[in-house]
């Protein structure tokens, strides 16, 4: 652990550096070459990482635990439901529609400047989480599937939702918007998954898990799952913060980072004091948007290709990678012990992929008729508008559900008197 611990840290400490980089680029009216003043900012920042780790786990020790960040393997797992997954699950498809929000209203074409925009830009980086925090999810459950039919068989189902929900989609293109349903048009929703690119990535994903899983299962310390999950940081994280030495080519593995991560948190327990996870999240949002505020495009507007590959909306980029493993950490272990918000979450959680996929039409039903000038008019109105696709999304895809399970009946009272 302490090895991958260090490693982890210098990549901490090159973000850190990026974030500060642009106050110090102009001392006396000179410009100073960047990547001088880069590689001056990344060693301060590692030793006050150590020096911060240290601190940690001298406070922890004093309160009987070995380190501030305790990890632990575990020995058995309970057949339980992991509530905390479910609650997981409930925050990610409440992020789908607040990211889709921050880029409906106008958020990045937007002048980075005020408290409120500061504010905004530390709500798009946890809202930016959401894929993140799903791949996380399917690492956690799917690591242990093998090449069999029962695992290939998933696909059908999440297929079968995306016809379901693209074919309501496509009559309401015709019905709503007027959109005439040619042959292209529908090839592009139905068959090239226009309406859903995660449902494609989702897809392309189980067709490899096996294969991945087998990778991991040959690792057998933990140090080396370790540095696998530190290599992928570095391929995929890493790339913008390396003035291009890392190719941009490799982003899109950045899936697996997530991934082996979530196999990472099922094989371990990690445990992060509450209040020092949420302090951790507080602070690093609060760093990465200084890093954006000081890193603007030429007209003061949000730079995609900060620290991330605006290729893939910023999900590989490092402080993403960061949120979600706090994120997962922070959650994970809840449990109110309340049975009614147990249920709660969990009728969230089994529909998240049809929120998902209707959440979009729903965008395109109710962002045409808002009225504003600009984001910060309309950015106090979010809770509300997103609120709105939310409920809508999630009575649909309840209905969805049902239809299902009664198609499904038939089917289940063959098998039962077979």
């Amino acid at each position: 652990m302490k090895s991958s611990k260090y490693i982890l840290m210098l990549f901490i400490a090159i973000y850190i550096s990026a974030c500060l980089l642009s106050p110090f680029m102009d001392i006396n009216g000179l410009e100073i070459r960047r990547s001088y003043i880069y590689a001056a900012l990344v060693v301060p920042s590692y030793l006050l990482l150590i020096i911060g780790d240290f601190v940690l786990n001298k406070i922890a020790e004093l309160r009987g635990a070995e380190s501030w960040l305790n990890i632990y393997e575990r020995p058995l797992h309970e057949e339980k439901r992991i509530y905390g997954l479910d609650v997981i699950r409930f925050f990610a498809i409440i992020f789908v529609p607040s990211i889709h929000f921050m880029g409906l209203t106008g958020f990045y074409s937007a002048k980075l400047n005020g408290a409120e925009m500061f504010f905004a830009t530390c709500t798009r980086w946890i809202f930016i989480c959401c894929v993140p925090l799903f791949l996380t999810i399917t690492g956690y459950f799917k690591h242990t599937k093998g090449i069999t039919f029962s695992h290939y068989k998933s696909i059908f189902a999440v297929l079968a939702t995306h016809i379901f929900i693209t074919s309501i989609r496509l009559a309401v293109d015709f019905k709503y918007h007027g959109i005439e349903l040619t042959r292209e048009y529908v090839l592009d929703k139905l068959v090239y998954f226009e309406y859903g690119w995660y449902v494609k990535l989702y897809i392309g994903i189980m067709l490899l898990v096996p294969f991945f899983n087998l990778i991991w299962s040959s690792l057998k310390t933990r140090l080396n799952k370790e540095l696998l999950i530190l290599t992928l940081i570095l391929l995929c994280s890493m790339g913008p913060l390396t003035y291009g030495i890392i190719p941009s080519s490799w982003v899109i593995i950045y899936v697996f980072i997530y991934y082996f991560i979530g196999a990472y948190l099922y094989e371990y327990k990690v445990y992060i004091n509450k209040w020092l996870n949420l302090l951790l999240i507080a602070g690093l949002l609060l760093l990465t948007a200084l890093g954006n505020f000081t890193n603007t495009m030429a007209d003061g507007s949000f730079n995609w290709d900060f620290a991330a590959y605006g290729s893939n909306s910023g999900y590989s980029s490092l402080p993403a990678v960061i949120l979600t493993f706090l994120i997962m950490t922070l959650l994970i272990d809840v449990d109110t012990g309340i049975k009614p918000l147990r249920g709660f979450f969990y009728s969230f959680s089994v529909v998240s992929l049809e929120m998902y996929m209707l959440s979009q039409m729903f965008d395109g039903i109710i962002y045409p008729k808002l009225n504003y000038s600009e984001f910060t008019d309309i950015f106090p109105y979010m809770p509300v508008v997103v609120g709105s696709i939310v409920i809508l999304s999630y009575i649909s895809a309840q209905i969805k559900r049902l239809i299902f399970y009664v198609v499904m009946l038939p089917f289940k009272f063959v098998r039962g008197k077979e």
